[in-house]
Parts: C-alpha cells; sequence; structure tokens
C-alpha cells in the first residue's frame, strides 16, 4: 500500500529536534492532539496555514517537510486547494458574524 501522505516523519524529527511533544505541537497550533497525530501517522496532511505555523514552531523550513519527495505522493496540489478552501471558508464565517452583528443592531435600535 502506497501511503498517501507522506511528512509525518519529518515533522516527528522536527518535534524531537525541539524537544517537543505532539501535545506541545497541537497547544502551539491550537489544533486537537488528535489531528496533529494524523499528521504523524500520515493519515492526513497539515494545511497550509498550519504548515507555516508549524514551520515558525519548529524552526525548520518547507524544503525540511517536503523536500526530495516525489510531488504526485505530497500532493502539493490537494494543500493548496485545501489551503484555499479554508481562506474562503474564514472570510465566509466573518462576513456571516458581520451580518449577525448588523442584524442584531438594527432590530436592538427598535
Amino acid at each position: 500500500m502506497v501511503k498517501k501522505y507522506v511528512c509525518g516523519n519529518r515533522i516527528k524529527q522536527a518535534l524531537k529536534d525541539r524537544k517537543m511533544t505532539a501535545k506541545q505541537l497541537a497547544v502551539e497550533l491550537g489544533k486537537d492532539a488528535e489531528e496533529v497525530q494524523t499528521w504523524l501517522d500520515d493519515k492526513a496532511m497539515p494545511t497550509m496555514n498550519d504548515l507555516y505555523s508549524m514551520m515558525v514552531v519548529t524552526q525548520k523550513d518547507a524544503n525540511y517537510f517536503f523536500g526530495d519527495i516525489d510531488p504526485t505522493f505530497a500532493h502539493i496540489q490537494e494543500c493548496k486547494e485545501r489551503a484555499a478552501t479554508y481562506e474562503l471558508e474564514r472570510r465566509i464565517s466573518n462576513v456571516e458574524q458581520v451580518l449577525a452583528h448588523l442584524i442584531q443592531n438594527h432590530f436592538n435600535k427598535k
């Protein structure tokens, strides 16, 4: 069986280099420990935003996590799409919050 995701071992090594646990990484990223564990087990990929945060926390660059990996297995396009989807969902959520606030203020004035 070919693994779909392939950076789990590199994340584990980055944590080891920083003397961090997966649980500590989860706290730093504001994620559930279970989600981080799926990355470590190569069952899922971190989003681009999570990857960026992980690079800051571990002081490693993207080449560390994805260098020398066949791009057909890295699913780079999938990561880009997931990051774009995340950004769109975040913007929609912000608009919904603004609309809810405006509606609430409108009815409170009456």
